[in-house]
């Protein structure tokens, strides 16, 4: 019974593994790992409306200058630096990277749940070492 609740986070995180290699075959590396980036910018906000937890303001700030960096590093970033560049489909690399941020976002924030679902239970240790059982 216990494996079969994270059966559920495991599926999101294979999915969100595969998905970025297909992300890989539309973007360009530093492009998806860029993008990839905002999935703390979704896990923030899935924990605050899916755990109903505050998060503090210099917290929300910290996103908000990690978001910031994001669109920064991705606009001003395109310099090839005399490399040859493949070239970028971004309507179907950017709605890829979307699913594999929302998908690991929601892995994340279900494991979380888990967590705090079982309780003070078992210390802190023995149940991340659950994880990799």
């Amino acid at each position: 019974p216990e494996m079969g609740r994270y059966a559920l986070p495991a599926l999101c995180y294979s999915a969100d593994n595969n998905l970025t290699y297909l992300a890989l075959q539309y973007l360009r590396p530093h492009t998806v790992a860029i993008l990839g980036s905002t999935k703390i910018l979704v896990t923030a906000l899935l924990f605050r409306f899916f755990l109903r937890r505050e998060v503090a303001t210099a917290q929300w700030l910290s996103v908000a200058l990690l978001f910031t960096g994001v669109c920064v590093a991705e606009v001003f970033g395109k310099s090839s630096g005399g490399r040859i560049e493949i070239a970028e489909n971004y309507s179907i690399g950017v709605p890829v990277v979307a699913v594999f941020v929302v998908t690991g976002a929601f892995a994340n924030i279900w494991v979380e749940f888990l967590f705090q679902d079982s309780g003070p239970s078992a210390p802190f240790p023995v149940r991340n070492a659950r994880l990799y059982v």
